[in-house]
């Protein structure tokens, strides 16, 4: 079975390899951005899953969310922040620090709100 790729988006170079480690533990294939103009640039091919972080240096990790999901409807989309989640976010949102079981646990909720259609932008 191929694995599932994860573009995660994360400026915190100590926290994008934690989680990019995290990810492979897991057994996603990972795509890695610290900028919403890298994670732009690594878009293709869409990536099943995206994990990105609210506060980026060239802009919100919410916009760069609802800008992949309006153009890869299928890609499971997790939003994570030092902050407590806005109950507004379409997505699914996970607070940091996160443990394995977390991230997995949001993914996995992600993956099924894509799947029912329940994200929208």
């Amino acid at each position: 079975m191929e694995s599932l790729t994860v573009l995660l988006v994360e400026d915190d170079e100590f926290v994008r390899t934690v989680t990019a480690h995290l990810l492979a533990e897991l057994g996603y294939q990972i795509r890695e951005a610290a900028t919403v103009a890298a994670a732009l640039a690594a878009l293709a091919p869409a990536p099943d899953i995206l994990v990105t972080d609210i506060g980026l240096p060239d802009g919100d990790g919410r916009d760069l969310a609802r800008y992949i999901h309006a153009r890869a409807p299928r890609t499971a989309i997790v939003i994570a922040s030092g902050y407590a989640p806005r109950h507004s976010d379409p997505f699914t949102s996970i607070t940091k620090p996160y443990s394995l079981a977390t991230l997995a646990c949001a993914i996995t909720d992600a993956r099924d709100a894509c799947l029912q259609g329940l994200q929208a932008a």
